[in-house]
């Protein structure tokens, strides 16, 4: 079984569910932005604007979110996390046009663009130099898109790339805070043939490292009328190590282990 923790959320790369859990069959390479795992992702950014970092809006950095979900909703209290753990909670500091007595400022409907600001933040920033990453996280603290990008050009924007969602965000001289992109991004995925449908991230009372029937654990379910071959599927969790759904980690309900979920089964 696993050796590290499931608990945080899984990242989904081929959208299996939308519940943050994830399965993946590859890595993207040399970039590590993963497909949003909700309605509420990561659009464009700019981490290094012409004038000051820590400026009031529209100067300053500043962090563009896109509602591509089917329902509304409240982003109160939920924030961004750079990768030196710096947080920027969205509240009525940060959330560009905030107004307390409108709720559409703070609730993203379907499509929806919003824009939150540093804003003079002292304890937040979006690094200039090498490579960054930035994670959008909900009111319970889960991941929800991990987005990376390497490097700024003063006043350049970073949006996502429009062909491979997971690759680093683009470079474009033309920011567009709070509207589409210069290149909307195509999400050339299709649902998994198998769902993750129950986890255990906290045993007890074995150890999260025991050996199966104990420890951690993920369940998948094949509801299609075909075998499904597991061979280079991999589960991630959220500090993106993996765990290979092969002979020596997933087991059929009779406890044997397999490489292969028959249709209609379920697999640890």
């Amino acid at each position: 079984m696993a050796q590290r923790s499931l608990a945080t959320g899984l990242v989904l790369l081929l959208l299996l569910s939308t519940s943050g859990l994830a399965l993946s069959t590859a890595s993207a390479t040399g970039a590590r932005s993963n497909v949003c795992a909700g309605p509420i992702c990561i659009n464009e950014l700019i981490p290094n604007p012409a004038g000051y970092d820590n400026a009031t809006y529209p100067g300053g950095e500043w962090v563009e979110l896109l509602n591509e979900g089917s329902t509304s909703v409240d982003v109160r209290g939920w924030s961004v996390v750079n990768e030196g753990g710096k947080s920027l909670d969205f509240d009525a500091a940060s959330i560009v046009d905030y107004d307390a007595a409108d709720s559409a400022s703070y609730t993203m409907a379907p499509g929806d663009y919003l824009v939150v600001a540093r804003n003079g933040a002292s304890d937040f920033y979006l690094a200039n130099s090498g490579a960054r990453s930035l994670d959008l996280r909900n009111t319970q603290g889960f991941s929800q898109h991990l987005v990376t990008w390497s490097g700024s050009t003063s006043g350049d924007s970073y949006e996502r790339d429009a062909v491979t969602p997971t690759n680093d965000l683009v470079a474009t001289d033309t920011p567009t805070p709070g509207q589409a992109n210069n290149e909307t991004p195509t999400l050339d995925i299709s649902p998994g043939p198998f769902h993750i449908t129950e986890v255990m991230p906290n045993p007890w009372p074995s150890a999260d490292n025991a050996t199966w029937p104990g420890g951690e654990w993920v369940e998948i379910y094949n509801p299609g009328s075909t075998d499904v071959d597991l061979t280079d599927w991999v589960v991630v969790d959220a500090a993106l190590s993996k765990l290979k759904l092969d002979g020596d980690s997933t087991y059929l309900a009779d406890g044997t282990t397999t490489t292969t979920l028959p249709a209609g089964t379920r697999a640890i």
